[in-house]
């Protein structure tokens, strides 16, 4: 509740709150980006370095690469929070735990375990540093959370739980850590149904019209397009959406062509919360339609239709 709080109260005005936004961010963030990176770390050093810090013999570029970027963001979620910037703050943290799956992704120990047992060491030792550092940046939001993954990390030293160092590797080789567990349990539809509007509880996924209307959808011009590097699914769209350009990251690479997509003009949900995937920033989304084969259909609008109209 805190984190969902600390994420959705507008700094300047009030909020309303949803049950149904509660449990999405719980869910699909700090259960299946930041509770996922932790459990499959601790879960694979628990498998296979007995839970205990592996020595590191050698740092491989993209190794070094995710530890220099932890004192980047911890710069940066620290300035955040001196200036009670809460949402954006969150949010740095956020891309952080996706940067850290993304590592372990890119990594792949499950492969190197097999192959080559010093990289493999070498990525569950950068992946624990990483939790340490995770936990400390969301100390003064979720405290409760960051005090489970303390003792999971067995930190007994009040010095490994400071904010001055938060951003070092500071994990010693041999360090033993404590068995898995997992930090954020999914909210399950049962659980909330008792607190529900009784409209919303008889009508089970209908949406009301003022939740509607928090949506806002707009006609987009397809500027430029091309591939995410290192993805199968993905593309990275350029955008004119009339008052501004952005760039939206699409799930179509499978359906479309790069080329075909350019100058198309669509419809994209334009007030979503800014994503990471695969180290490209998506300021929206594009809407597509499943057809009877399964594949995916862009939702294409006239020409007639001035860019940045709204849906309504």
């Amino acid at each position: 509740l805190r984190y969902y709080l600390a994420s959705n109260l507008p700094e300047n005005r009030d909020t309303d709150f949803y049950w149904r936004d509660f449990q999405a961010k719980n869910n699909n963030e700090l259960a299946d980006i930041l509770g996922n990176f932790i459990n499959r770390t601790l879960t694979f050093s628990q498998k296979h370095f007995n839970s205990e810090v592996p020595e590191v013999k050698n740092l491989s570029e993209i190794d070094s690469k995710m530890l220099t970027a932890l004192t980047e963001y911890v710069d940066k979620v620290g300035l955040l929070y001196e200036r009670i910037k809460i949402k954006d703050a969150l949010t740095e943290i956020m891309n952080l735990a996706r940067a850290a799956n993304k590592f372990f992704n890119d990594s792949e120990p499950w492969k190197s375990v097999k192959s080559d047992k010093d990289k493999c060491a070498a990525t569950i030792f950068v992946s624990l540093q990483v939790i340490r550092t995770l936990a400390i940046m969301i100390s003064p939001i979720i405290p409760a959370t960051s005090v489970r993954v303390y003792s999971i990390l067995n930190l007994n030293n009040n010095e490994l739980k400071m904010w001055n160092n938060a951003a070092a590797a500071l994990l010693s080789t041999g360090h033993k850590i404590n068995a898995p567990e997992i930090i954020v349990k999914k909210i399950e539809d049962k659980e909330i149904l008792p607190f529900l509007p009784k409209e919303e509880k008889e009508k089970g996924n209908e949406i009301s019209i003022d939740e509607f209307k928090r949506v806002e959808i707009r006609v987009a011009k397809v500027l430029s397009c091309e591939k995410v590097i290192k993805s199968k699914k993905l593309l990275k769209l350029k955008v004119d959406i009339g008052s501004e350009h952005r760039q939206v990251i699409a799930g179509l690479a499978e359906f479309y062509e790069a080329k075909d997509l350019i100058d198309k003009r669509v419809l994209i949900v334009s007030n979503l919360q800014k994503a990471t995937l695969m180290n490209e920033t998506s300021e929206g989304m594009v809407l597509a339609v499943e057809d009877n084969d399964k594949k995916l259909k862009l939702v294409e609008v006239p020409e007639s239709l001035p860019l940045g109209a709204v849906l309504r």
